[in-house]
């Protein structure tokens, strides 16, 4: 069959269902090709949901990661406008700091829209922490380098500021903490549902298993309730290992 037609795809599965029947009381359709035609739709309206999903998944993920980085180079952006002659030093770190930040956000979003996660091309490029925070898809020359830049600011009088700091705006901190909270709680109801059953098996390597994984997602959760809103934190349990 073709692809399906749009007005199609907006409609329920009971609606589908309905239409389908309609098809077969009306104009005579075979009730066998009509349960064909309809199966088609419904396994094409699934794989358009399942795509949507993917895509806003893909888009939040995305997003989280380029905030802070946006947040930051707006705030190095604001420093700039203030130009004392007394500070030259000063402004040629901020002007190479926003460079960094400048390259490293087109080539972020450049990423985003070849259809895999943050997590996916960090492994891909063997970037540290999973590429949890942007500051991680920076290399360690160029944080190096950037880092002499402000280490040859004059101290007196001069207010210093650290680059690559791993933060992100408080908001966007809650949401994700909250988040991954909720997520890591049900996935130790699920690691100690499966510690009873390794307990009911008498099996010893299955019954370690268990203590280590509940071990394990217990101590996650003590972090991320312990974690401020600022602080950059990984997307599940088993980045904090």
């Amino acid at each position: 069959m073709a692809t399906p037609q749009a007005h199609y795809m907006k409609l329920t599965p009971s609606q589908l269902t309905e239409r389908m029947q309609r098809r077969v009381s009306i104009f005579g359709m075979h009730p066998q090709a009509m349960l064909l035609e309809l199966d088609k739709l419904l396994t094409a309206k699934k794989e358009v949901k399942s795509a949507r999903a993917r895509e806003m998944q893909l888009n939040r993920l995305w997003k989280e990661l380029l905030m802070p980085l946006v947040a930051e180079r707006k705030n190095v952006r604001a420093m700039l406008r203030y130009k004392e002659e007394d500070e030259p030093e000063r402004q040629e770190a901020l002007k190479g700091y926003m460079l960094v930040l400048e390259t490293l956000k087109g080539k972020l979003e450049l990423e985003s829209r070849k259809g895999f996660t943050p997590a996916q091309v960090a492994k891909a490029q063997n970037r540290p922490n999973n590429g949890n925070h942007w500051t991680d898809w920076v290399p360690p020359s160029v944080k190096v380098k950037v880092q002499e830049l402000f280490d040859a600011i004059p101290r007196e009088g001069i207010r210093k500021k650290t680059p690559f700091e791993r933060r992100i705006p408080a908001p966007l901190g809650k949401q994700m903490k909250e988040r991954l909270l909720k997520r890591t709680e049900k996935e130790l109801e699920v690691a100690k549902a499966g510690q009873r059953a390794a307990y009911m098996s008498g099996e010893q390597d299955a019954m370690q298993d268990a203590d280590t994984k509940v071990d394990y997602i217990e101590q996650a959760l003590e972090w991320i309730a312990k974690a401020e809103y600022t602080e950059a934190l990984p997307t599940t349990w088993h980045g904090f290992f």
